[in-house]
């Protein structure tokens, strides 16, 4: 089956000529949306980490550090030992707040791979995608060169080969649209 489809897909390019867009600049253009996607989803997750971290840091203020002055007398040194124990329980707060953000992020960039991975095309998908490329050929035939003869052969091609298809129902279309322009 492989055979007359790259016979046709080949026959297609040679009678419509270059196409008008070239796939290697479409390529490129998509890469670019894609990164700028990215940078832009990277950037919102920084600037809305700062704020919360920001908010965060409000909510327990911080107060203003006093020369440490080694006592005699023993309840100036438990005073300074609460002083210290509250000072390792926010340090150990934010250490956990850290954490989870760090987790958050990697979540997050395990999301986006995997909904890489989920996008990844089909049999359906690539058959869709050639018979789309040869009605997309045929449709150039005729606009460009009037060539009405393979364009209606390409069309019948992919009616036969790619039944299933939405470029099968568009070439079913496009034939009813010559045979009325030839009546």
């Amino acid at each position: 089956m492989q055979d007359p489809i790259k016979k046709l897909l080949h026959e297609a390019d040679q009678q419509a000529g270059a196409p008008q867009t070239v796939a290697s600049e479409l390529a490129q253009r998509v890469l670019c949306t894609s990164r700028r996607r990215r940078v832009r989803k990277i950037g919102i997750s920084i600037v809305a980490i700062g704020l919360f971290s920001a908010a965060l840091m409000s909510l327990y203020p911080t107060t203003p550090s006093k020369p440490v002055v080694i006592l005699d007398n023993p309840r100036g040194a438990q005073k300074v030992e609460r002083e210290l124990a509250s000072l390792q329980r926010q340090i150990a707060m934010h250490e956990q707040l850290i954490d989870r953000m760090e987790a958050a992020e990697q979540r997050s960039v395990a999301r986006t791979r995997l909904a890489w991975f989920v996008r990844l095309p089909t049999d359906e998908d690539v058959a869709e995608r050639a018979a789309g490329a040869i009605v997309y050929q045929a449709d150039r035939l005729v606009k460009t060169a009037d060539l009405t003869a393979p364009a209606v052969k390409a069309y019948d091609e992919v009616i036969a080969h790619f039944p299933q298809t939405m470029a099968a129902d568009q070439a079913r279309r496009r034939k009813i649209e010559l045979d009325r322009k030839e009546s």
